[in-house]
């Protein structure tokens, strides 16, 4: 999937799983995330500003330059 600058901004997401996703930029801030499994994707310079993670796995995914992993 492509998500590249999509906003999450105080999202719920609960039980999601992105599989090979290109991602970039997009804006996590204030969201919770519940069991999401990141894999095989490309996060580069995302936001995670004041984001709860709660059981969230990144398999071969990259984080380069992302902000408050």
């Amino acid at each position: 999937c492509k998500l590249m600058g999509t906003t999450f901004i105080s999202s719920g997401l609960k039980n999601v799983r992105f599989d090979h996703c290109l991602a970039r930029y997009i804006n996590l801030a204030g969201a919770s995330l519940q069991k999401v499994v990141f894999d095989n994707c490309d996060l580069s310079r995302v936001s995670f500003l004041n984001t709860d993670l709660k059981e969230v796995e990144f398999v071969k995914t990259s984080l380069k330059e992302s902000a408050d992993p």
